[in-house]
């Protein structure tokens, strides 16, 4: 079976050590075998407790939406979910991880498993953009009358604007991003 991609790099920490720091970093999705190794090289043995203190995507970018101090067994599933995602579902999965306010790790596994109405429209990275994408693809009613010389004249940004604000989209990595999954499937109830 081929070697998943690491997709993130998580920093673990034994907690409760005075002086001595004793951490290790880990690329997820990871083995056992590299789960153990890295609880070893961060001197964590038996039931001592730990942390995983920060999150990184495989560009080296700090992941704000993981939630402080997450099990690693779930960083690790989510880690393996992300991993199997083509490149179009990752950019859905950090949109829709990005617009949660405060995900939890079921959460942010569960959107791995809602990504199917997720639109995203590449080289789209701004208002002005979405506002001229809109308007030169017929988009908008109330220009459907307004002769083409005329839409030089156009404020592309705020129209833009104000549908992003109305469909809840987001600029990620350059393209729109759209949810429109209404039917939010929970696949991981947080133990299965």
């Amino acid at each position: 079976m081929p070697e998943q991609e690491k997709v993130i790099t998580a920093t673990l920490i034994r907690s409760g050590l005075d002086d001595n720091l004793a951490y290790a970093n880990l690329q997820l999705p990871a083995s056992q075998n590299e789960l153990r190794d890295a609880l070893e090289r961060a001197r964590v043995t038996g039931d001592q407790p730990y942390q995983v203190v920060e999150c990184f995507d495989s560009q080296g970018e700090y992941i704000e939406f993981i939630p402080g101090n997450p099990s690693l067994a779930e960083l690790n599933f989510l880690a393996q979910r992300i991993s199997s995602l083509g490149e179009p579902e990752r950019l859905a999965f950090a949109s829709r991880a990005a617009a949660e306010k405060t995900p939890d790790m079921k959460k942010l596994i569960n959107i791995t498993y809602n990504l199917k109405d997720i639109i995203s429209v590449p080289g789209i990275s701004n208002d002005r953009d979405l506002g001229r994408f809109y308007a030169d693809n017929d988009m908008v009613d109330e220009l459907q009358d307004v002769p083409d010389k005329a839409l030089k004249f156009l404020d592309y940004e705020k129209i833009g604007r104000e549908y992003r604000e109305a469909e809840k989209g987001e600029f990620i990595n350059g393209s729109y991003m759209l949810n429109h999954n209404l039917d939010f499937e929970e696949v991981y109830d947080g133990v299965h």
